[in-house]
């Protein structure tokens, strides 16, 4: 298989609300394949550090119509991603301050597992968040999180993986461009789709009028081939966004399927983000095709250079590129303005966010 790798030019606006809700903001099941039937899971899951504490130990639930299995995974680590400046990251509520502080929290395990050409792997925790606008009765229902895999037929694939972490503050009526960030290291073919959010068993969660699973924020779009979610908010409030990433075969043939559960909180911001539509690609030049204004196609060989120009409209704020890069994951361009009680943006370059 050719494995190609999608570099997107994405802005995201960040703030802070200071009445929080105490429950996880995110998180996602993620499998590597190590032979023999043997397979290495991770649960990843997204902390608000101004809310409740995690365990150090959960059971993820395998459902097949071969047989069904628990697996307990263990914390082997947890780190600050808060969507903090560098200098700021010191008084978060991570860190015993005030500024919003989001944590991941990684847990894994083995397991073997007989070959089964439907495999649901969940985890659940109670409960959600009674602040969601866009389900009903959201306190009444466990968040639920769930992975598919089809090892009969693909007996030695890896999930997708995302490499961005949840940007869970966005400002009232200012866009919002995100990249979920992720790559497949088989080199699957990958498709993306919005999808309800699910409790227990993965039933679905009825919503609020006029929300729904495809649209759980009012104009908002998903790139079913890029994973590029946009949208302009026009209400305050938390909003759960559910994203389903389906791994196809050459012949297009459904390999697995990859979930992740975020919340989205809208809140009214006197600072202004930089400009949507700056960044777009101009002086190109490389072995890779650029594909659009804010796109590039390339293999993992190829090499590229080109010029971004940012602007932004609040003229005394003070702006800064950062770049990260991982071979093993996709070269994304990731444009946002972090909190900063003086509206000190970030402008932000790195596979993730």
């Amino acid at each position: 298989m050719h494995r190609k790798l999608l570099a997107l030019v994405a802005l995201s606006a960040l703030a802070w609300n200071p009445a929080q809700a105490t429950h996880v903001s995110g998180g996602e099941i993620i499998y590597e394949c190590l032979g023999n039937g043997e397979y290495a899971f991770s649960l990843i899951v997204y902390r608000d550090c101004f809310g409740t504490t995690l365990g150090t130990t959960y059971d993820l639930q395998f459902a097949s119509p071969c047989g069904n299995q628990t697996l307990t995974v263990n914390q082997e680590s947890f780190v600050e991603v808060s969507q903090l400046c560098d200098e700021q990251l010191p008084f978060s509520t991570c860190n015993g301050g005030n500024l919003p502080g989001l944590e991941q929290y990684i847990y894994t395990g083995t397991i073997t597992l007989p070959p089964c050409d439907s495999w649901t792997i969940s985890w659940s925790l109670c409960c959600r968040n009674d602040a969601i606008v866009n389900l009903q009765n959201p306190g009444t229902y466990d968040g639920y999180i769930e992975t598919t895999m089809n090892n009969e037929d693909f007996p030695c694939d890896n999930s997708p993986v995302f490499t961005n972490a949840p940007i869970p503050y966005v400002c009232l009526n200012q866009p919002v461009v995100y990249s979920y960030g992720v790559y497949d290291p088989d080199g699957d073919s990958l498709t993306y789709a919005l999808i309800d959010a699910m409790t227990v068993g993965g039933v679905p969660i009825p919503y609020n009028f006029p929300y729904s699973g495809l649209e759980p924020i009012t104009g908002i779009t998903l790139d079913p081939l890029s994973g590029l979610l946009q949208f302009t908010p026009n209400a305050q409030g938390n909003f759960v966004v559910v994203v389903e990433v389906s791994s196809w075969d050459d012949d297009g043939n459904l390999i697995g399927t990859v979930i992740r559960d975020m919340q989205f909180v809208v809140i009214a911001c006197t600072n202004q983000a930089p400009d949507p539509t700056g960044g777009a690609i101009s002086n190109f030049s490389g072995s890779a095709v650029q594909t659009g204004p804010f796109s590039i196609e390339l293999c993992e060989s190829d090499n590229f250079c080109f010029t971004g120009t940012y602007s932004d409209p609040d003229a005394a704020d003070t702006a800064h590129v950062h770049q990260q890069r991982s071979a093993e994951s996709p070269w994304v361009h990731d444009i946002g303005n972090r909190y900063q009680p003086d509206h000190d943006h970030s402008l932000l370059d790195r596979p993730g966010g």
